[in-house]
């Protein structure tokens, strides 16, 4: 492992640990919205299956773009010659 990336490798890891942790809180409001909609008595049924849907898509975007990221910071190590 090189000298600069030995002093950039703590900065990277926080950025990456920060990332991770904020998608997973997304990830966890989607699901908590999900479970807000199913107890919702005012909302038709209709309303709920495309609410679930909506859901389902944001969650799969932030499980993509997690997974983007995470490539991102595979490149990086990659690129400072990190085992």
């Amino acid at each position: 492992m090189n000298q600069q990336f030995k002093m950039m490798k703590p900065m990277i890891d926080a950025q990456m640990a920060t990332v991770n942790a904020m998608i997973s809180n997304l990830i966890s409001m989607w699901d908590q919205s999900a479970v807000f909609i199913e107890g919702a008595a005012w909302l038709s049924e209709e309303g709920r299956n495309a609410f679930k849907q909506w859901v389902g898509i944001n969650k799969r975007g932030c499980e993509n773009l997690k997974d983007l990221i995470n490539g991102g910071y595979c490149n990086l190590e990659k690129f400072f010659g990190s085992e």
